[in-house]
């Protein structure tokens, strides 16, 4: 995989950045190194947004950020049409927009001319909110209950699954049922070892005496009470005859 590395906070004025060629798929990396954005406005997170040559609307890239580089690897989906395209990156920072840098593309044309024109997969979390808004527009028009809100979520995640395309996502994690594993396995101590380990290294220091610490200093005696105030003397008895 070709790597290209970018510092996004450098002049971008008239930059153009290379995503290779039309129909590509896993070939190139993108990496703009946003330390820059880090010094100037601090901390913050990006947000990069890609409209490809001939297309109006831009869609969502799929990015890691590292630190303070972004990671962009390009699919078949990015590189799908060839021509010139913008490339706009938002950095936050507490959820205030600090900073956008505007990039242009450029996707070389396909010699042999086979490839797929696909479109970008949108976020999950942005299919989530795409069916929440289909289903308000539902209960505007004419109400729906929680039975039936449920049922449209359900439907919908039906026709529209998620699913995982980052490609350094391990396999494993991309099944719906992910491996387990016991305590032996993986080198750890069961509950019951643990405790009775732990019980015996108490009981062993203990006996060591490296834990016990010399007798303190004996407190100051309190004061003596008052002596209470005798009582009366009880009635003499009679004498007998």
């Amino acid at each position: 995989m070709v790597i290209k590395r970018i510092d996004a906070a450098d002049n971008c004025a008239g930059r153009v950045i290379p995503l290779g060629r039309q129909g590509e798929n896993l070939a190139r990396e993108i990496v703009l190194d946003c330390a820059g954005f880090q010094k100037l406005y601090g901390v913050g997170t990006v947000q990069m947004l890609h409209r490809r040559a001939g297309e109006s609307a831009p869609y969502p890239c799929t990015v890691q950020q590292e630190g303070s580089e972004i990671h962009w690897t390009l699919t078949a989906a990015d590189t799908a049409l060839s021509g010139e395209g913008r490339l706009v990156l938002h950095w936050y920072v507490d959820a205030v927009l600090v900073k956008t840098v505007v990039y242009r593309t450029s996707v070389e044309r396909s010699v042999s001319g086979s490839y797929t024109t696909e479109t970008p997969e949108l976020p999950w979390v942005d299919k989530v909110l795409q069916a929440a808004n289909e289903i308000m527009e539902l209960s505007a028009n004419g109400g729906i209950g929680t039975e039936q809100l449920g049922k449209g979520i359900e439907n919908y995640l039906q026709k529209h699954p998620l699913s995982e395309k980052d490609p350094t996502v391990p396999e494993w994690a991309r099944q719906p049922q992910k491996p387990t594993y016991t305590a032996g396995e993986v080198g750890a101590l069961s509950a019951d070892t643990l405790r009775t380990a732990v019980d015996g290294a108490l009981e062993q220091a203990a006996a060591s005496g490296e834990f016990k610490g010399e007798p303190g200093i004996q407190g100051l005696q309190g004061e003596k009470g008052e002596k209470g105030d005798p009582g009366e003397p009880g009635a003499r008895g009679l004498q007998g005859e």
